[in-house]
């Protein structure tokens, strides 16, 4: 795989091949390798290797986030605390726990999940992840405990604002 030959003395001869080979980029020949037909290997063949497209999210806020679709990233204090949930699958581990502005929440589920002691009630965070609304009810589903970090400067929300923020965001319903 990958090697540079050079052949000389076999024959190429047309073919047929399925709509699905030609989709994924086969070429619609066969190269018949005779017992005269000489290989000489010519090196590796070096791929270039895409540059990833970093994708950066869209920040959001409590008031415009049932518009928003895609990678978000939306301020917020941690209302119900980061727990790990139970799977049915021995290696997967979920999280799941909730941010909100004082007024509404948002559940926010996390794939491999793992335990971070500083993410306490009430302190501000801010939550980078996919918006999920799935039976209307929206939530944001992050890839791991990396996607919520805190916000230093902010100061945590009282216990007492965090009670009045519990109202679940809904997706707005498309007009016309």
């Amino acid at each position: 795989m990958n090697r540079r030959l050079h052949i000389d003395g076999a024959l190429c001869k047309s073919s047929r091949i399925s709509f699905a080979m030609e989709n994924e980029g086969y070429v619609p020949f066969d190269l018949v390798i005779q017992p005269t037909t000489m290989l000489t290997f010519s090196g590796m063949f070096e791929q270039e290797i895409p540059v990833p497209i970093e994708v950066l999210p869209t920040a959001v806020t409590f008031e415009n986030i049932n518009q928003a679709e895609g990678l978000i990233s939306i301020d917020g204090f941690v209302r119900m605390k980061f727990t790990m949930i139970p799977s049915r699958f021995e290696n997967a581990s979920y999280g799941c726990g909730s941010i909100t502005d004082g007024r509404s929440k948002l559940t926010v589920n996390i794939t491999n999940f793992i335990v971070v002691d500083n993410i306490q009630k009430g302190v501000a965070v801010n939550v980078v992840g996919t918006v999920d609304a799935t039976n209307g009810t929206l939530c944001i589903t992050c890839n791991n405990m990396n996607a919520i970090t805190l916000r230093d400067n902010t100061p945590a929300m009282s216990d007492a604002d965090l009670a009045q923020g519990g109202k679940p965001l809904k997706r707005l319903a498309p007009v016309g």
